[in-house]
């Protein structure tokens, strides 16, 4: 059986965003093989702009409530193919997604638009220089972490009827 998860149906992004008390989070374990054309980069990242690293082994509690108190979430889906759950989570979360893609091609087909809707990177001067931007325009910070939720909203729904049409074959 196939079970997708709720992500929608959180606190308002405007309410969850005036909450926020940590600038930037990062969900994955630097020490992943997955991670090693990266890792210097993350860890450099990490002294550079004081990001909170949550890897693999927390539990599902610790990432949302890493999610829950950042205003941004950087997720290098680079070395997996695809977005992951825990990109997905962030979105809910209300957070601007700070996304190293996997394939530039692939976000434009889903919809995925920088700086719109989430906050495209492929480098480590372009993830600083965007945190620096977002961070002296929380307006647009707040416009992002709003168009990424209702992207999520819209792929949700998207996903829902396809799920529907498979399920329940119609009468006749």
């Amino acid at each position: 059986m196939l079970w997708l998860p709720p992500f929608i149906g959180q606190r308002p992004v405007e309410e969850a965003t005036t909450t926020k008390t940590n600038g930037v989070c990062f969900l994955g374990d630097p020490e992943l093989p997955e991670y090693k054309q990266h890792k210097e980069m993350l860890y450099d990242i990490r002294r550079e702009l004081k990001v909170h690293i949550v890897d693999s082994s927390a539990s599902l509690a610790d990432r949302l409530d890493l999610l829950d108190s950042s205003l941004m979430c950087f997720v290098c889906d680079s070395p997996f193919g695809g977005i992951r759950r825990q990109t997905l989570e962030a979105f809910a979360a209300g957070c601007v997604v700070l996304f190293w893609p996997t394939d530039s091609d692939e976000c434009v087909d889903l919809g995925l638009k920088d700086m719109e809707n989430v906050a495209l990177v492929d480098s480590k001067a372009a993830l600083v220089a965007k945190v620096n931007f977002l961070q002296r325009h929380k307006d647009q910070a707040l416009h992002i972490a709003y168009s990424g939720r209702s992207w999520l909203a819209t792929l949700e729904s998207q996903a829902s009827k396809y799920l529907d049409a498979i399920i329940a074959p119609p009468f006749g």
